[in-house]
């Protein structure tokens, strides 16, 4: 009975977070999401980020870091919308990566442009995937949840920063 209601309450909130993604997918897709773009300090989220899936990431036996400069790097933006795009990319370099596998999360500013890459040793994406990754319901080899689903998620983000 205990083995059942543990299972219950994970797909309960398995449903709950695909729920919230749709809701958000949607909301993206018609731009209703759009708030005034504020300072972001890029080396902070990067840095909270990290921490932040250190545990999940060293139970599962993965070496989480991070490289930012040690200068301040400040972009205007919605913070809360970048923080859950590059979250999205972490929990999937965690999620696809094997034990003993390395994630790094890194952030480089040049003149007026800032890349935040995240790196890792897992899996890849096959090419014949590549395309479509970003399509909304697409999954990859019936990932049934999580998955590559989260790159929609990432793609209509990202397009809001232009």
């Amino acid at each position: 009975m205990q083995i059942m209601l543990h299972t219950i309450e994970r797909q309960g909130r398995r449903l709950s977070h695909l729920i919230a993604d749709l809701l958000l997918l949607t909301s993206l897709e018609k731009n209703s999401s759009l708030k005034p773009f504020h300072p972001c300090c890029l080396n902070d989220l990067v840095s909270d980020l990290t921490e932040e899936f250190l545990e999940l990431a060293t139970a599962a036996d993965i070496n989480l870091s991070c490289q930012i400069p040690t200068c301040e790097v400040y972009a205007l933006g919605n913070e809360s919308q970048l923080y859950r795009l590059v979250s999205n990319l972490i929990a999937n370099a965690i999620q696809y990566t094997p034990r003993g596998g390395y994630v790094t999360v890194s952030l480089v500013k040049s003149d007026y442009t800032f890349v935040i890459a995240v790196k890792d040793t897992g899996i890849g994406i096959e090419v014949a995937d590549q395309e479509r990754i970003f399509d909304r319901f697409y999954r990859v080899d019936g990932d049934a949840y999580g998955g590559l689903r989260a790159y929609a998620l990432v793609k209509l983000e990202a397009q809001d920063w232009g």
